[in-house]
């Protein structure tokens, strides 16, 4: 989702689509394509590409919670990520008329039975943990 300080939505008002983002502060990532551009899901289902303006880049989720919460920037974060900043008051989430494109996380391995013990104890981990992520959502 996208959030932004309180102090930051005062200075620059609510954005009400991602194509306004362009002219206002965001933070990126350093990693995968610099965080440029950020792609959304537009209500018809299609798909809308924004090039942002980035004068603050990160290199990881909580560096970019930190800065958003000062105020930097806009930034496309996890709710998980942000219930506590939601809960002080320092952060909220900016409902644009387009959704940020989800996250694809794949594992790839070579054949379920030829699995070691540890990972295959880590991929149920992993299913686990993101279908109570789901339906805590």
């Amino acid at each position: 989702m996208v959030v932004a300080a309180p102090s930051l939505l005062a200075r620059t008002g609510i954005p009400v689509s991602a194509a306004d983002l362009p002219r206002l502060p965001c933070i990126s990532s350093l990693s995968a394509l610099n965080g440029q551009p950020w792609i959304f899901r537009k209500p018809d289902g299609g798909w809308l590409t924004v090039r942002i303006n980035s004068r603050y880049q990160v290199n990881g989720a909580a560096l970019a919670a930190a800065a958003a919460v000062e105020g930097l920037g806009f930034a496309i974060l996890t709710r998980h990520l942000c219930q506590q900043a939601f809960r002080d008051g320092t952060l909220q989430a900016v409902r644009l008329n387009e959704e940020p494109a989800p996250i694809e996380l794949r594992v790839v391995y070579a054949s379920r039975r030829e699995v070691s013990p540890v990972v295959d104890k880590f991929l149920h981990f992993l299913e686990s943990s993101l279908r109570d992520q789901d339906k805590n959502q």
